[in-house]
């Protein structure tokens, strides 16, 4: 193993960096409360703690008009989810457990009714950070899951769905 790949594999994880604490968590709890609406009788969701890349470069494609407004989001998100951050207890959801990511398939096992292992990217934002675009996915067991992509726009000081967006639907995968 070569002292880059090494140095790569054990570097310890990043928080989110406490400037934008306020709005990635405002942004996960959001997608999150939707995501667990959806599921009925199950007990405590796990969320895994390290934030996880999806494959962005073909999901997201604005229409020339839209391209100044969107590109500087696909081209944050790259970025920063070149490495994973851990995710800290600081969601505002009503229950939660997070577990490592090696541990979601046991976790499914041993908790059936829990139902679902909730996973997050790091947000990537405009400059003025009135913007962000981050990715949701779910594991329900082997062969169940799903996740998609979001963009979000920030009005009057609250993170919602961004519904200006016209670059046709976003990559979702579902098993």
């Amino acid at each position: 193993m070569t002292l880059f790949l090494a140095a790569l594999l054990f570097a310890p994880q990043a928080a989110i960096p406490p400037q934008e604490e306020v709005d990635t968590y405002a942004i996960y709890s959001l997608l999150l409360k939707d995501e667990l609406s959806r599921r009925t009788g199950e007990s405590t969701p796990a969320i895994i703690r390290q934030t996880e890349r999806g494959r962005l470069p073909m999901c997201v494609h604005p229409p020339a008009d839209q391209k100044a407004i969107y590109t500087p989001l696909t081209e944050d998100f790259e970025s920063r989810n070149a490495r994973s951050f851990t995710l800290e207890a600081k969601l505002d959801l009503s229950t939660y457990k997070f577990i490592p990511r090696e541990d979601a398939a046991a976790f499914l096992k041993e908790n059936p009714r829990s139902g679902v292992v909730l996973e997050v990217s790091a947000p990537g934002y405009n400059a003025d950070r009135s913007r962000a675009l981050v990715y949701v996915g779910h594991r329900c067991g082997s062969l169940c899951g799903g996740g998609t992509y979001h963009l979000l726009v920030k009005r009057e000081g609250k993170w919602q769905r961004d519904t200006e967006f016209r670059g046709g639907p976003f990559c979702a995968w579902v098993s």
